[in-house]
């Protein structure tokens, strides 16, 4: 991966990590994006929900070195995720991550096309990840 993705991606998160309205706004987002997000999360605690999003944004963003994101914390993420919890089908993760990117846009300042590339690399590579550990 790479470690200027990396560290762009970091400088982002930092930008809106402390921002209270921001997993907020992406829920409001990503719910709104298919009925079948709206009911997968139907019965979830979205107050709960919302630390979960911040430490998984947390465990999908590698550190400075732009190394892989650590596997086991990813692997957590492909369980609780996967078929035998959540079961959230691979389809729903690129809505997820347009989600994102929509309600990053309106958050940071810096945002642009260059940043949103960087996202959508780092944050794909353990996307594809968590596919690949929770299918296997």
């Amino acid at each position: 991966m790479d470690r200027t993705d990396v560290t762009f991606v970091r400088e982002s998160f930092a930008r809106i990590r402390h921002d209270g309205t921001f997993i907020d706004a992406f829920y409001d987002c990503f719910l709104a994006a298919s009925p079948e997000v709206v009911e997968k999360f139907q019965y979830i605690d979205m107050d709960h929900q919302a630390v979960m999003m911040r430490a998984s944004l947390d465990m999908l963003i590698p550190d400075e070195s732009g190394g892989l994101p650590r596997e086991d914390l990813v692997r957590t993420l492909a369980k609780v995720h996967g078929p035998g919890m959540a079961a959230i089908p691979d389809r729903l993760y690129a809505l997820w991550l347009d989600s994102l990117i929509t309600t990053l846009e309106q958050f940071d300042p810096d945002f642009d096309a260059q940043l949103e590339a960087c996202w959508r690399r780092v944050v794909q590579v353990g996307i594809d990840r968590m596919i690949g550990f929770a299918n296997s």
